[in-house]
């Protein structure tokens, strides 16, 4: 008997994130067996870990360690990727497809074969994600403090921050988006339960007709994309601040701290006494009450869910001490001071090697051959020289 959530042969699995509810870790599973993948008739999309990069460049948007790509091209090419995969199980991972506007979303479903789409949106309790997404975005460049963020998102859902945010975690409206596009019945929920770790993988498993239990993330996986300390997570805040005033720009600031100093602090296990972010007491009323809207949105829209709904219904409880003052120890400042210089060094290499490639010409025929000819000459007196 075939498993109720196994997907026909030939569907293109379109996961669409949102972020932070599980997407690097199915991600990373998914790339790092990609070759039990293929066996099983399944393929993943790209050549990296997430296709974020192909995806923004499907709207010319730049990623910010990365040139613009205004023409498409790296998407063109993920599409056809897609297109050329016949009747296999395609899998395309990204966050970033749940902040597509509607033109942009139309366009990629096109391109990927309309017809074939299954779109797979996994969901998680608010009250996990906003600590997340909040040290993200200071990983980004965001300089308010986590409260004050909170106040923001909550006290102005309209507003520039609110906007982009609740774009992506009111749930039930990300559900209907992409319900309205593909039809209900190739929608799948799946619902991240902290109380089980392996349903994520599991329901990966059925709907691409996996082995079970064979989509376990790598081991390194886990500290390298760890959340940062509450005093991690505000050494790289005023950071942002003083970089802010210094005028640092965006692809120096990439280099420096999202890919250097935040790469290797993440590479320090943090002691048992350092607190995390928490939450403060008077927001959790309000989270919970969009968490428990979002479920009721989910539920009514008739779209297929795996799991429980009621996990984004629990009410949110305090966790940690909101108050607790930041820990910055000197082993802290010092990782920081160290990428921060490694960072400095390789953003210098990798700009002078990209003002180094100037356009060239594509060669005509006749210097082609030219060359070609040029080249077995070179070798044929190579041969005929006597040994030294």
């Amino acid at each position: 008997m075939s498993d109720p959530l196994l997907l026909p042969p030939g569907t293109r699995l379109v996961h669409v994130g949102p972020h932070k509810t599980g997407t690097t870790a199915i991600q990373s599973a998914l790339f790092h067996h990609r070759e039990l993948l293929a066996e099983h008739g399944v393929l993943y999309a790209g050549d990296r870990q997430h296709s974020s990069v192909a995806v923004k460049s499907l709207t010319g948007q730049a990623p910010s360690h990365r040139r613009a790509d205004p023409e498409g091209r790296r998407w063109r090419a993920l599409a056809r990727q897609v297109r050329r995969a016949g009747e296999q199980r395609v899998v395309l991972s990204s966050e970033v497809l749940s902040d597509l506007d509607d033109a942009a979303a139309e366009r990629m479903l096109d391109d990927v074969e309309r017809h074939r789409v299954h779109v797979v949106v996994t969901v998680r309790p608010l009250a996990s994600i906003l600590p997340s997404q909040w040290q993200q975005r200071v990983q980004l460049g965001e300089r308010l403090t986590y409260e004050d963020w909170l106040r923001s998102l909550l006290d102005d859902p309209d507003g520039s921050l609110g906007r982009a945010m609740w774009r992506r975690h009111r749930h039930d409206d990300v559900v209907r988006r992409w319900a309205s596009r593909v039809g209900t019945e190739n929608v799948t929920v799946v619902v991240v339960d902290a109380a089980d770790r392996t349903a994520l993988t599991r329901a990966f498993e059925q709907m691409l007709g996996l082995p079970q239990d064979s989509l376990v993330p790598p081991p390194d996986e886990t500290n390298a994309n760890r959340s940062l300390t509450l005093g991690e997570a505000e050494v790289v805040r005023q950071v942002n601040l003083l970089a802010d005033g210094a005028g640092v720009d965006r692809r120096t600031y990439s280099g420096l701290m999202r890919y250097g100093a935040i790469t290797y602090l993440k590479g320090r296990p943090p002691a048992a006494d350092e607190p995390a972010v928490s939450t403060p007491a008077w927001a959790l009323p309000r989270v919970g009450g969009i968490g428990r809207a979002s479920a009721d949105g989910i539920e009514a829209s008739g779209v297929r869910v795996v799991g429980d709904l009621d996990v984004l219904r629990a009410e949110p409880l305090l966790r940690g001490d909101p108050s607790a003052a930041p820990v910055v120890t000197p082993e802290i400042a010092a990782r920081a001071f160290v990428a921060a210089v490694v960072g400095t060094r390789r953003h210098v290499r990798h700009e002078a090697r990209s003002e180094a490639r100037t356009p060239v010409a594509e060669p005509t025929t006749a210097e082609l051959v030219q060359l070609l000819r040029d080249r077995a000459r070179a070798r044929l007196t190579r041969r005929r020289q006597p040994p030294a």
